[in-house]
């Protein structure tokens, strides 16, 4: 983002508008100051160095045939200054942009990330690196940010850039190949719904229901919260490997909300073999845990189960599996 030949040469210029206004080297200008290329960025920063930048700066401009005064070399290294101290807000206001749209897409309230710096104008400027850190961390105080600096040169670093980039966009090519196969068309996701709507109004039918692909089983419960719901409840949630109890508190008026607590509690692997009284020994256990946990051991609370496999219901509240015989993940019911 700034590269050490443009610094020397943008110095360079601001001398030569300086001295043909009068205000440098008593209006002198000569070839070499009109010649591009002979301020170097090395230059500015031998110029900038806090002990012996007065005096690098008298042999600099000196080379160049100016006959520079002492304040002509103080005037030269506050220009060095400026031009650096304006590289170095430009790059952080940048990286400062970057840092905060991290931050916001992370979603988190203190960013931490490392930035990987590198070129000569960072390593080897006597002040760029300090002046780039402070104006960063001023832009984005609310991110933890820590500096790299890369070994590598510029060169290198942009081939590895190029390889990677080379790579993420075969390896895109690869996945787009692959994926192409399983992509369906608008004509073909229609069909999948026609064929799967045949299916779904085929197992709601007594007479086809053994014979459907899409089991539909009877529910009782037709109708959806309406906002009236109020009071305390307890929900069980049973999985594959786990038993959640819920606590869940409805408040119903102008300000309706719902507040969670819940508790996840492993099932043992001898409780998913063993016998229904041992798992649902095990599930009293946990209620009571739960209840014992939030304080309400002996409270009264209407309850609701969920049991995350096929289970036919002959009325509300009345539930069995389809198969008393069967495993089903992992349980032997």
């Amino acid at each position: 983002m700034a590269s050490g030949m443009y610094m020397g040469e943008l110095v360079r210029l601001i001398l030569v508008k300086m001295a043909k206004e009068g205000l440098l080297f008593e209006g002198r200008i000569t070839p070499e100051l009109l010649t591009k290329g002979k301020i170097e960025t090395k230059h500015v920063s031998a110029i900038e160095k806090t002990k012996e930048g007065l005096k690098k700066c008298m042999e600099i401009l000196t080379r160049l045939g100016v006959e520079p005064s002492d304040e002509d070399c103080l005037a030269v290294q506050h220009v060095c200054t400026i031009v650096s101290f304006r590289s170095a807000n430009l790059i952080a206001s940048t990286l400062g942009g970057i840092l905060s749209r991290l931050k916001e897409n992370k979603g988190v309230a203190r960013l931490r990330t490392t930035v990987g710096i590198d070129g000569s104008l960072y390593k080897m400027h006597p002040q760029y690196a300090r002046r780039l850190h402070k104006t960063v961390r001023r832009l984005v105080p609310d991110s933890d940010v820590r500096f790299l600096l890369s070994e590598s040169g510029s060169a290198k670093g942009a081939a590895m850039v190029t390889a990677v980039a080379y790579r993420l966009t075969e390896q895109a090519r690869q996945i787009q190949q692959t994926m192409a196969e399983f992509r369906l068309s608008k004509a073909q996701l229609l069909e999948v719904k026609k064929r799967m709507r045949v299916e779904i109004e085929r197992g709601l039918k007594k007479d086809s229901h053994k014979e459907a692909t899409v089991k539909m089983l009877p529910t009782f419960v037709r109708t959806t919260p309406d906002g009236t719901e109020n009071g305390d409840f307890l929900a069980l949630d049973l999985g594959g490997t786990n038993f959640r109890v819920l606590l869940v508190k409805i408040r119903s008026g102008k300000r309706r909300t719902v507040e969670m607590h819940n508790k996840i509690y492993a099932i043992p692997i001898e409780v998913m073999q063993g016998t229904g009284e041992e798992l649902f020994d095990h599930i009293v256990h946990c209620i009571s845990d739960f209840l014992d946990y939030m304080g309400m051991k002996s409270a009264r609370l209407p309850l609701g189960f969920t049991f995350s496999f096929p289970l036919p219901s002959d009325q509300f509240g009345c539930r069995y599996p389809r198969n008393l015989d069967q495993r089903l993940q992992g349980y032997r019911l």
